[in-house]
C-alpha cells in the first residue's frame, strides 16, 4: 500500500492492485488516483490496451489461485467509487475479457470462464459467491444464474429478482 504514495512508482503500484490487490489497495486507489492524473491516465490505458496482454491474461492458475477473484474484487470497488469518482471502465474491461476468454498461450475459453465461474458460485464462501453472482449477472449470463437458483443458491434468486425488478423512471 505504501507504493500507492510514492509518485515515482505509482503507475507500476496501481497496475499491480488492479491485477490482484487486496480491498485495502482498491481504497487507497480511490484515494490516490484523482490526485494524479498521470496515473490514472497510465492505468486506464494499460487497462483498455488491445496491444498489451498486461491486464488481458487470463489463465486457469488465476481461477485455482483465486488471484482473478480478488481482481473481480478490486475492480467492483473501483466500479462502486466515492461519492466523487468511480473507475468503471476496470470492470468493464474485465467483463469483457470472462465473456470471450484469452486466447494467447496458456489461456482459457470463454467456457472455461462459465465453468469456473458457475463451480465458484455454487461452492464458495458467501462474500465470493455473492461476487461471482453479480459477475455472471454483469456477463449476461442468466441461463447459469437460473440453473443456480435451481440448485438452492440464494445469492442467485435474489441477483434474479433485482434484474427483473422494473426500475423506477429517472426524474429531474
Amino acid at each position: 500500500l505504501g507504493l500507492l504514495d510514492d509518485a515515482g512508482v505509482r503507475r507500476d503500484a496501481a497496475l499491480a492492485a488492479v491485477l490482484g490487490g487486496s480491498e485495502a489497495a482498491a481504497e487507497k486507489l480511490l484515494k490516490v488516483l484523482p490526485k494524479d492524473r498521470d496515473a490514472e491516465d497510465v492505468l486506464r490505458m494499460t487497462v483498455n490496451s488491445t496491444e498489451s496482454d498486461d491486464f488481458n491474461l487470463l489463465m486457469a492458475p488465476m481461477f485455482e489461485s483465486g488471484q482473478i477473484y480478488r481482481r473481480l474484487r478490486v475492480a467492483e470497488i473501483l466500479k462502486t467509487g466515492t461519492e466523487d469518482i468511480s473507475y468503471g471502465y476496470v470492470w468493464g474491461q474485465l467483463m469483457t475479457r470472462l465473456r470471450t476468454g484469452w486466447d494467447g498461450p496458456g489461456g482459457v475459453s470463454d467456457r472455461y470462464v462459465r465453468e469456473a465461474l458457475y463451480k465458484e458460485m455454487t461452492a464458495g464462501d458467501p462474500a465470493r459467491r455473492l461476487l461471482v453472482t453479480n459477475v455472471i449477472a454483469a456477463m449476461n449470463l442468466r441461463g447459469l444464474l437460473l440453473a443456480a437458483r435451481d440448485a438452492g443458491i440464494a445469492e442467485a434468486r435474489q441477483v434474479l429478482l433485482d434484474m427483473d425488478r422494473p426500475r423506477a423512471p429517472a426524474t429531474r
